[in-house]
Formats: C-alpha cells, structure tokens, sequence
C-alpha cells in the first residue's frame, strides 16, 4: 500500500472518532445550539418565557427594565454588544454596564447565562413598539474555537398612559419607587447685612428614575430685596446590586440688596410613588430672614423719600426766612391779630382791629355806611351794642374786609346768576337765543 493511501485511512479513522456535534458544526448543519437568547419587558413570569411581543401597560415617566439573556453550554470569549434603541418619545439607557453572570444545568448540560438589562423612559402616552434589537456575542464551540454570533429580539410593544388624573405631561413632576429631599443653608455672616449672602443648596435622591428627568428644584426669581445666583446643577445617576439610583443637587446664592425682612420661597415637589400607586408632594419650608441697613444700602431704599423730605426742609426754611423779614419790616398782619384775640376771647381787641380794617378798606369809621342792606344793618347794631359772638364777628369783618365797589360787583354778580337760572327755568333750551343774538335784538 502506497503512502498516501496509509495517510487518507489515518484522516478518515481521525475524523470518525471526532464528537458528533463538532462534526455537525463543521459542516455547518449543527444539531446542537451553542447559544441562545430570550428578553421580556418588566419582571419575568417563569424560566422558560420566550420572547416577549405581547403589549403590557406601564405610565408615562415609569422605568422599565428591558432584560436580555444570553445563554451557551460552552462559556463566553469575548464581549457581549446590545445594538441601540432608537424609539421617539422613549428614553433608553443601559446604566449597569455588566452582566449578571449565573450557570444553570439543563437536561444534564451546565448552561453558561449573562443577563443584562436596559433601563426604558417613556415621555408621553400611546403605544410603543422596540424594533428588533441586535445582540452580539462570542461563544466557544466543541472544537475550542470562538464564533461569534447575532441574535435579534422580537419586536416589542407596550402601552403608556397617564398614572392619574391629576397629572398631565405639561406638569413638573417626578416618578419614582422612593424618593427623598433635604437641604442646607448656609450664610455668609451670623448678622446678615445688605451685601451679605445665603447660599440654600437642595439635593434630591429618586430610585427607579434618571437625573434628567428631576424637575428643576429651586425656584429662579430675583426681586429687589435680592439677586439670585444658580451655580451649575449637579445630575449623577448610580446602580448598585440592581438598584438604580439618581441624584439632583441645585445651588443657588441670594445677594441681599436692602434692608428688611424677606422670606425665601417654599419648594414643593410632586412625585408619583410607584410602589404605593399614590401621587405625593414633599415641601421644603422657605427662609423667613431680617436684613439690616447700611449707609448705602439706606440711602438707595428711601432716595425718594430723602429727597421729598429734603424740598420739605428747604421750603419750610424759606418760608421761616421769609416770614421773618416780612414780620421784622411790616409787622404781623391784620389777619394774624384777628385770630390771636379770637383764640383770648379779647373782643375789645377785635372791635378794635375791625374799625382799623373799615378805615383801611373803605375809607369809612362807621359800620352802618359799609352797606346799604338792611342785614348790615342789623349786624352793625348788634355789633355796636356790645354783643359779643364769634360768628358775628367773622360776618362783620368780612364785609369791612371788602373794598369800596367790590359789594356792588358781588351783589351784581349774584343778580345776574339768579336771572339766569329764572330764564333757564322759565324758557326750553332750544327757545333761549344764544348771547350775540340777544345783543343783536337788544340793540
């Protein structure tokens, strides 16, 4: 026998004494799997669940685990590769960057199993569908050789909507299985001043949520008691033995402006409590604080008012220099000794001042000549018979008061508004001739 004949019956009896399996993977028509995958939407009902397509309903906000497992008799060689979820309105994000590793025996066979999971946020409510998501791994075959190979999940769908009526998708508000909320103050002097700060920094810690979507915390409002200044917020998002965790940390810093007591705002926050169903609103109280002035601080706040007061002085001032020149060239006036012998009672005075004020006005030194009424007349008698009344005087010296053609002016002035009124009561409106008209006719 040749010698290439002896080498083809040694391939042959080596190639008969291989395993079954490496045989049949060599040929390409393998009878036994060498990896395998399954993936289901939220928690897993039993092992031998199968691709999930079905929809399940969930709320807007609401983390979804998205868990893909991977399995092979053999072991892993090389890494394992989640292609990306691209879906609108659907926030995915795989935060625990290893697998959890585990073995479990089938049918007599040891079975290999990472498990990894992909964390889902939807935005707004309807119906999502995840396309098949591509999974590529490297397993090892019978023949010691590492193949790779991609697998696809099913496509997937699930129903959001609203966790209660209360909501709606324009609300701030955050949904979470736990959730806590402190903060700290933190003042730039024990006796606060205009110029001074508070710095008010307040930290948020969700489970089973993102840091993007904690609403903004502290409220950004200046007014004039205060300038607000927001340092940068601080997100951080952590998973530890399965659980996942995101924090939010928001600083702000009140420059205080002017003197007073101020309060800073309460912070409210609502979250929808994913384990209880209920919706629950935590508050932060707000800072009631007294500011005191300085001298610049004092001259801004009431600039106003320091100038009002200040025209006030200067006029008053003015007024008292005028005054007093007056009073030092020309003396106190009539009416200045009217009212200083009213408030003594001095009537003498009074009669006194009022024949001096007659003999200045009208030229007269009888108080019957002031007048022709007949009231004057009275008034005059009972004036000079020593009656002594505080009314009566003021009528007196009123019309002593008035200088000569003034009374004849006034008591014209009456006649003519009294023969008005009588002729609009007497004649229509559209019958009364206007002003020129009646000069024409008069004429």
């Amino acid at each position: 026998m040749s010698l290439k004949s002896n080498f083809i019956l040694v391939l042959l009896a080596t190639v008969a004494m291989l395993p079954h399996s490496v045989l049949a993977n060599e040929k390409g028509g393998s009878k036994i799997q060498t990896v395998k995958m399954s993936a289901w939407l939220g928690q897993k009902e039993n092992s031998n669940r199968k691709n999930v397509s079905k929809n399940h309903e969930f709320t807007v906000n609401e983390q979804i685990i998205l868990t893909i497992e991977v399995a092979t008799p053999r072991w892993f060689t090389g890494g394992t590769r989640i292609s990306r979820i691209d879906v609108p309105n659907l926030i995915a994000k795989q935060r625990n960057p290893l697998a959890i590793n585990s073995t479990e025996r089938i049918n007599g066979v040891t079975w290999s199993k990472q498990r990894w999971e992909v964390t889902l946020y939807p935005q707004t409510s309807g119906t999502f569908v995840i396309p098949p998501v591509a999974i590529q791994t490297q397993v090892s075959t019978p023949n010691v050789r590492s193949v790779s190979r991609t697998l696809y999940t099913q496509p997937m769908s699930f129903d959001v909507s609203m966790p209660t009526g209360k909501l709606s998708e324009q609300q701030s508000w955050l949904s979470a299985s736990d959730m806590s909320l402190t903060q700290q103050w933190e003042m730039s002097s024990d006796e606060l001043k205009a110029g001074a700060s508070i710095t008010r920094t307040v930290t948020l810690n969700a489970d089973d949520t993102l840091s993007i979507l904690i609403p903004s915390l502290i409220p950004q409002e200046a007014t004039h008691a205060y300038q607000v200044y927001r340092q940068p917020d601080r997100l951080s998002d952590s998973h530890e033995r399965g659980a996942y965790n995101a924090q939010r940390t928001e600083q702000h810093t009140y420059v205080l402006q002017r003197g007073g007591n101020f309060t800073l705002p309460d912070i409210d926050v609502v979250w929808w409590n994913s384990n209880k169903k209920t919706l629950e609103t935590v508050t932060l109280e707000g800072k009631t604080i007294s500011v005191g002035h300085t001298f610049s601080s004092f001259v801004a706040q009431y600039q106003r008012w320091l100038v009002g007061v200040a025209i006030l002085l200067i006029t008053l001032i003015a007024g008292s220099v005028l005054l007093y020149r007056r009073v030092q060239q020309q003396g106190f006036s009539d009416g200045f000794h009217l009212l200083f012998a009213l408030k003594n009672k001095n009537f003498s005075r009074l009669r006194l001042l009022t024949y001096r004020k007659l003999k200045m006005s009208q030229g007269q030194v009888a108080l019957s000549t002031a007048s022709n009424s007949a009231d004057w007349k009275e008034q005059a008698r009972q004036w000079q018979t020593g009656e002594e009344s505080t009314s009566l005087l003021m009528q007196v010296w009123r019309k002593v008061s008035l200088k000569q053609g003034e009374e004849v002016a006034t008591q014209s002035q009456k006649g003519r508004s009294a023969l008005t009124a009588l002729r609009k009561r007497i004649c229509p409106p559209a019958l009364t001739l206007p002003e020129d008209s009646r000069r024409e006719h008069s004429q």
